[in-house]
């Protein structure tokens, strides 16, 4: 009986560590993780930092620079993760990211593309053309 009582107690141990090190590995997964994208439009330069504070939660922000100019942008964002979606709310006005180009409520999808990450976007964007509305998937390059 006295066998049985230690096996019982080593397999209680090793179960509840194993336990511990999957609970910690799932609550780190991405968490304090942080990425750069960026796009070089046509003119403006925008840079989006997104901190992975948990496997649900980011924050971040955008920062949009009109080029030959001191002129630059910065609007905070928080928002959830679910996979590679990203549901995301502004704090203030977001930053122009062009001239006929807004930002719409669609939530935000990181792909990737060989070894390289981008995020991709949809704007609401203006055709020189048509001079019609409709919405465009940007993609934003990894920073290097």
């Amino acid at each position: 009986m006295h066998y049985f009582k230690n096996v019982l107690i080593n397999f209680n141990k090793q179960a509840f560590l194993l336990v511990l090190m999957i609970f910690t590995l799932i609550q780190s997964n991405g968490q304090g993780k942080q990425k750069c994208f960026k796009d070089d439009g046509l003119k403006y330069q925008t840079v989006i930092t997104i901190n992975f504070l948990s496997t649900m939660k980011v924050s971040g922000t955008v920062t949009s620079a009109e080029y030959g100019s001191n002129v630059k942008e910065k609007t905070d964002f928080t928002g959830t993760v679910s996979g590679k979606i990203l549901k995301i709310k502004f704090e203030g006005k977001p930053p122009r990211i062009g001239a006929a180009t807004q930002w719409t409520d669609k939530p935000w999808i990181i792909k990737k593309n060989k070894d390289k990450e981008m995020l991709c976007i949809v704007f609401d964007s203006k055709s020189y053309d048509t001079k019609k509305w409709s919405n465009a998937t940007y993609e934003f390059a990894s920073c290097p």
